[in-house]
């Protein structure tokens, strides 16, 4: 019995991993639904300026020129933004202050780099131009409770006119855009490129998705960032558009569904940047290395971390961040050549005219909650892969649970206990089962040894015993594969679910989505799940006991990597295992 517990024990792993893969594999034509009418095609060095409406075409008002004009900054509870009058708006800083970067107090940044700023208006008659706004104020401060209010940004030529309104909520991450363009016959409005807090292209996550999306109909369509430079337009009309990496999005949500909604790629480039007085490379620095450079408004690099990227602080007024890896360490003196990281951009097409244009731009965490307010789907962004039918009620149950007690540590207990007493009965059969196969080890040997030289007929032998015991020899098996969906969709929720994110537990615990520093949970789920062995019907066999006695140090070498929030999950489960077989064990045979 102790093989086929294995050979269980082996296709549950291989389950978690496979099911997995295949999600990275298959994830686009899975997400994106169907994709005919669709058109990309691929230049080198630039997106392509191909399959688009003519309200598409332009280079960005500005671009990702250092933006000038009048700065306006926006102060409320949730995050700091500051916007430039040049452009009408365009979002220069957006630093969310509910959420840290690793190694800084300072809220993380979703506006950093320099490459297209979000809410940039593309305008094909002024291409290339920068237009200058009036904005009627250089301030807004949002406290709590207060009133919503609203930014007027306004350009006026003999060329034509443009009005835009900002509207700011004291307790969303949402904006309020109208935008009213006259004598420019179309244009369109950039997301902008994808955030700076990306640091997911590399690490191993294969179930997370980084870039642009969109809804059209019923399905999510989503496009890596890691297919080159290129340019597609959706078919179809669009509920909403998005640039969304693992924890955040900026999504915009058009007044109704709107076509010609258009993705643009441009591959990884090398790039090299000048090192400000002062500024020093890492020591032993080697190609491949990942990279964080900080750099002023001036193009120099006045900081460089070595990091994958991930959630940084976009820095002081002015200055912005550059991920990539170094491309050489063999440049010149004072110089960083660095292979920056793929980037995408969303456009939607505006309506010219005299009736104010509406979207409604969210730029923020991926809470479902948060992302279902906004009355469009959009939190079909926040995907837990094939098992979501599972994941949903478990994070629900986990969300209420939180909302008792305050701590997702103790949700992930609780909701453990639930789970362990739902499945109690299967398992209760399953250690029954067995039980009895380990009561029958002797005959079964006995006919293995009077039969070796017959197979046949030693099956038909074996078969006959469990037939005649009431044993089903898979019995001990199948209930620990039904579960292996339900622990997929748990380590979807742990690794992808924000309010996850820098959740404590307790004690060294400060973020359940993050592994356990000190490997205390790990080594503690090893020692539970080899405690539980212990209890577990047994054969004789020598070699699968020396096999099985290896699981527990494979899988707390394999649950270091794991979130913290999954290992207290398996740990918890492990414990209440040992209980109920200590139970079973105690329990007379029938």
């Amino acid at each position: 019995m102790d093989k086929r517990i294995l050979v269980a024990i082996v296709l549950s792993i291989g389950v978690l991993v496979g099911f997995q893969y295949v999600q990275s594999l298959m994830g686009g034509s899975r997400e994106s639904g169907r994709q005919e009418g669709r058109a990309l095609q691929k230049e080198s060095g630039k997106p392509a300026d191909v399959a688009r409406p003519a309200d598409a075409v332009a280079r960005p008002v500005g671009g990702g020129a250092s933006p000038r004009g009048t700065m306006v900054k926006v102060e409320t509870p949730l995050y700091t933004a500051v916007l430039a009058s040049e452009g009408g708006g365009r979002i220069v800083r957006w630093d969310l202050k509910r959420y840290h970067a690793r190694r800084s107090n300072g809220g993380i940044g979703l506006v950093a780099e320099r490459d297209e700023l979000p809410l940039t208006l593309r305008i094909p008659a002024v291409e290339g131009a920068a237009l200058p706004f009036s904005v009627d104020r250089e301030e807004l401060v949002l406290k709590e409770g207060s009133a919503s209010q609203v930014l007027r940004f306004r350009h006026s030529t003999s060329a034509g006119r443009i009005e835009r309104s900002l509207t700011f909520h004291p307790e969303t991450y949402e904006i309020d855009v109208e935008t009213t363009v006259l004598g420019y016959p179309s244009y369109a409005v950039s997301l902008g490129s994808n955030t700076a807090v990306i640091d997911d292209l590399d690490s191993g996550n294969w179930n997370v998705y980084v870039g642009p999306a969109a809804r059209v109909g019923r399905d999510v369509r989503r496009e890596s960032l890691t297919k080159g430079s290129g340019s597609e337009q959706l078919s179809g009309e669009a509920e909403w558009a998005a640039i969304t990496d693992k924890y955040f999005v900026m999504a915009a949500v058009p007044a109704k569904p709107r076509g010609g909604v258009r993705f643009e790629f441009e591959g990884p480039r090398q790039t090299t940047l000048q090192l400000a007085e002062g500024a020093q490379k890492p020591a032993d620095l080697k190609a491949g290395d990942p990279l964080t450079a900080v750099v002023d408004a001036s193009g120099r690099v006045v900081r460089v971390e070595r990091q994958r990227g991930g959630a940084v602080l976009s820095g002081n007024d002015g200055e912005w961040i550059v991920v990539g890896k170094v491309a050489a360490v063999s440049g010149a003196q004072g110089t960083l050549q660095l292979d920056t990281r793929p980037v995408a951009r969303v456009l939607i097409p505006g309506a010219a005219g005299s009736a104010p244009d509406k979207l409604r731009v969210y730029l923020g965490p991926k809470e479902r909650d948060r992302l279902a307010r906004m009355n469009a789907h959009v939190e079909d962004l926040v995907d837990f892969g094939w098992f979501t039918v599972l994941a949903l009620p478990m994070f629900w149950v986990m969300k209420w649970i939180h909302g008792v007690f305050g701590n997702y540590g103790v949700a992930i207990i609780l909701l453990t206990a639930l789970l362990k007493l739902i499945f109690f009965y299967p398992t209760h059969l399953s250690y029954k089962s067995m039980k009895r196969m380990q009561e029958l080890q002797p005959k079964v040997l006995a006919l293995r040894e009077k039969y070796k030289n017959d197979q046949t007929r030693m099956n038909q032998e074996m078969m006959e015993i469990y037939r005649k015991h009431k044993v089903n020899p898979m019995g001990g098996c199948l209930p620990m594969v039904i579960q292996v969906p339900f622990f997929v969709a748990l380590y979807n929720i742990f690794s992808l679910a924000i309010e996850l994110k820098q959740a404590p537990f307790a004690g060294w615990i400060h973020d359940l989505s993050d592994p356990d520093p000190y490997y205390v949970l790990p080594i503690l789920m090893g020692v539970s799940m080899l405690a539980s062995q212990k209890l577990t019907p047994t054969t004789v066999d020598p070699t699968q006991a020396k096999v099985m006695l290896l699981l527990p140090v494979v899988f707390t070498f394999m649950f270091l990597s794991f979130p913290s929030g999954l290992v207290l999950y398996w740990t918890v489960n492990n414990i209440l295992t040992i209980g109920q077989q200590l139970y079973i064990n105690r329990s007379p045979a029938k």
